[in-house]
C-alpha cells in the first residue's frame, strides 16, 4: 500500500478511493504511460519499457518483470527531476 500511495502522490496513478487495504478504480495517468514508453538512449531500436513488461508478464518471468518495473519507476523519477 505504501508503494501505491507513493505512485498516487507522484502522479502516476489516479483513483477514486484509497482505503487502508483497498484502492478503487485505479488508472495510470498520462505521466505513467509516458514513463512506460520511455526508451533510454542506450536502448534505441529495442522495445520500450512497457513492451518489455508485457512480454515478461506473458512469459511469466517475474524477475524480468520486476527489473523492468524498477526501470520504469527510475525513468519516472528521472523525469520528475528534470
Amino acid at each position: 500500500m505504501a508503494t501505491t500511495r507513493w505512485l498516487i502522490d507522484a502522479g502516476y496513478i489516479q483513483c477514486r478511493d484509497v482505503g487502508e487495504r483497498h484502492i478503487l478504480n485505479a488508472t495510470l495517468t498520462p505521466k505513467a504511460l509516458e514513463a512506460l514508453n520511455a526508451v533510454p538512449d542506450s536502448l534505441n531500436g529495442k522495445p520500450s519499457i512497457g513492451e518489455r513488461m508485457v512480454s515478461a508478464a506473458k512469459a511469466g518471468t517475474t524477475q524480468v518483470l520486476r527489473a523492468t518495473a524498477q526501470e520504469a519507476i527510475s525513468a519516472g523519477i528521472k523525469a520528475l527531476m528534470m
